[in-house]
């Protein structure tokens, strides 16, 4: 189970400008009001991170970054809210 697993009411995340910061497997899945996310200073996105969470709609990468994202299975799997994926 991940820590913010199936957490209904948390609607948007930031992480600090440092970075520094990573989160497990299935960290928000099921997050059902989960909207927005930024993960401009994350180096990878966990496996099954983002699963179900179907309000999520935008989601900031940074640009220009150094290294490629890594981005684990089934990341966004049905975020089917998911419209939207900005470089900030």
């Amino acid at each position: 189970m991940g820590a913010f697993q199936s957490c209904t009411y948390l609607k948007t995340v930031s992480m600090p400008v440092n970075g520094g910061v990573k989160f497990g497997e299935a960290c928000f899945a099921y997050d059902t009001s989960l909207q927005s996310i930024d993960l401009s200073k994350m180096p990878e996105i966990a496996a099954q991170a983002f699963y179900g969470c179907f309000a999520l709609r935008d989601v900031q990468f940074e640009a220009g970054r150094e290294g490629a994202l890594t981005v684990g299975a089934y990341a966004f799997y049905r975020c089917t809210g998911l419209n939207f994926i900005a470089r900030s």
